[in-house]
């Protein structure tokens, strides 16, 4: 499987995006910056769902990088 990311190139932009997708498709009112923990949770298998469906692997950390650019404090997403 492709991957986006190369070691030191960061999340590309796509995570992002599909992440803001996700979140309108689910239904929720809120930037991903602002969901709850539950529905973060939702969001992150939903991107990786749909990366994975473009032909994408997820790569190392991507949930922690997802979180840090939405300004998440913390990590609240699924285990890896």
């Amino acid at each position: 499987m492709p991957t986006t990311s190369e070691a030191g190139d960061g999340l590309p932009i796509e995570w992002s995006e599909a992440a803001m997708q996700a979140a309108r498709n689910l239904g929720l009112d809120a930037s991903p910056a602002h969901v709850s923990a539950e529905h973060w949770q939702r969001v992150l298998v939903n991107v990786e769902a749909r990366m994975r469906m473009r032909g994408f692997e997820a790569p190392d950390g991507w949930c922690e990088e997802l979180a840090m650019r939405f300004g998440r404090e913390g990590y609240d997403g699924p285990e890896s």
